[in-house]
């Protein structure tokens, strides 16, 4: 799921089915399943962290550093991290761009982007100052130091890339409806399997060209102060658009039922390759960065389309629970890293195989942050910001 061209009229003789959900229940019933899947994305960034301590050469996260490495490692943990990284940040971009123009629409330019700067640009001010603190205060070569350098430090946002990102999209969409405001745009249709299997084949090409320069895991500073991967930008960018043209269009609930499970099939057969065959490299004018290219190409393509869509179709009502971590899943992804890193270096002296700690950091990490976020929730003037 990919940027889209307009759908071509169905050749196939037996009609698709829409939807399993009756339609006038899909409005509710599609948050009730985007709050279910922002928890389990939520819980699988956590695991992803959780495993970087116990994949080969330290994990593979921010161009191969890990303040945490410990003794015990499990080979299979880099097709974790591959499979991870080709599709689930860039599903969570999608998900953010599903709710803007809703939320533009509703509160105005100047409101709109005034709550994106308290809830993405507050939040990193304050997690970068207090790194900044604890880096001067510890000194770099301490392992206090590290930990705060590599988290939040020196002016790296470490995790909070994402919120940098975010803010952006949303000054770069403010500018774009202020530009076209009195353009009449049309909804385009929801994309057939041609035009998907464009999208897919255009984003692989997109992604090669530029990680031949730039290959996964080389971050730098784009205009000198956004903090990005960027071999992983041309997904990031193509699935915020499909976002905004998805809830113009309403594609979700538009979407075949049997169309968007067929692609996830392709992307989980996709990702199932990269653990049973892990071929590729990370970039380079070469036949393994155009395969890898490929191959993440259409696990994002493929997952990001096809699990709404499950999750749609699934997910028909929600319960206390379900409301209360959806509620908590921004604040988890703020403090979950210093939950996960702290846990893994209580760890480093525990005799156990790598993914025994691995399963154990997790649930644990996922437990201690889904409590902490909701803890944060209940003090003044923070849930407005979480």
């Amino acid at each position: 799921m990919v940027s889209r061209a307009a759908a071509a009229p169905h050749t196939a003789q037996v009609p698709e089915r829409p939807s399993s959900a009756p339609a006038a229940a899909r409005p509710s019933n599609r948050l009730v399943a985007i709050d279910a899947l922002r928890v389990a994305l939520i819980v699988l960034v956590v695991a992803h962290h959780a495993g970087q301590a116990y994949g080969p050469g330290g994990g593979g996260q921010a161009g191969g550093l890990w303040p945490v490495s410990d003794p015990a490692k499990a080979a299979i943990l880099s097709s974790f991290f591959s499979v991870n990284a080709a599709f689930f940040m860039g599903l969570f971009f999608l998900i953010g761009a599903l709710f803007m123009p809703a939320s533009y629409d509703r509160k105005g330019p100047a409101v709109f982007l005034a709550d994106r700067f308290v809830r993405l640009g507050l939040p990193l001010v304050v997690v970068l100052l207090i790194g900044e603190l604890a880096a001067s205060a510890s000194g770099s070569s301490s392992l206090v130091g590290l930990l705060a350098l590599f988290s939040i430090g020196r002016g790296y946002p470490g995790h909070l890339w994402f919120l940098e990102h975010l803010l952006l999209y949303a000054v770069l969409y403010t500018a774009w409806r202020l530009a076209t405001a009195r353009w009449r745009l049309p909804s385009l249709p929801v994309p057939n399997n041609a035009a998907i299997v464009a999208s897919v084949l255009a984003l692989a090409a997109v992604t090669f060209v530029v990680r031949i320069e730039y290959p996964i895991n080389r971050w730098v500073y784009v205009f000198g102060v956004l903090s990005a991967e960027v071999g992983h930008l041309p997904q990031y960018a193509s699935l915020v658009v499909v976002g905004l043209l998805a809830a113009r269009g309403q594609w979700l609930e538009r979407l075949p039922t049997r169309r968007g499970l067929g692609w996830l099939g392709v992307g989980l057969a996709a990702a199932l390759a990269r653990y049973l065959l892990p071929i590729g490299t990370p970039g380079g004018a070469n036949v393994g960065s155009l395969i890898w290219s490929t191959c993440e190409a259409f696990i994002a393509s493929g997952l990001c389309l096809g699990l709404p869509v499950l999750f749609r179709d699934s997910v028909t009502s929600g319960g206390r629970w379900l409301g209360r971590a959806a509620a908590a899943t921004y604040g988890v992804y703020l403090v979950h890293l210093f939950v996960v890193l702290a846990l893994q270096l209580a760890l480093l002296g525990l005799v156990a195989p790598a993914l025994l700690k691995f399963a154990l950091v997790t649930v644990v990490a996922v437990l201690v942050s889904f409590g902490l976020a909701a803890g944060l929730r209940r003090l003044p003037g923070v849930r407005r910001v979480l």
